[in-house]
């Protein structure tokens, strides 16, 4: 993953973390698997609980239009 330069944008399914303890220890792990990234974005798609294009495709477009839009 060192070898990419391009913005990456992960989005996890945030319905599985019933509180935020658990998100925000969801969001570490996620945070941690990117980090040889040079420029990437955490986010969550609080809706869904898997399959977020299915589950929470508003949030899914929102989150990606936003991401583009800055990048």
């Amino acid at each position: 993953m060192g070898k990419i330069k391009a913005p990456v944008l992960l989005i996890g399914a945030g319905g599985n973390f019933p509180n935020p303890e658990q998100k925000a220890r969801g969001k570490k792990v996620y945070e941690e698997q990117t980090a040889k990234l040079p420029n990437h974005h955490v986010a969550f798609a609080d809706a869904s609980k898997h399959f977020i294009m299915f589950d929470d495709p508003k949030s899914l477009f929102s989150t990606m239009d936003e991401f583009l839009a800055s990048h």
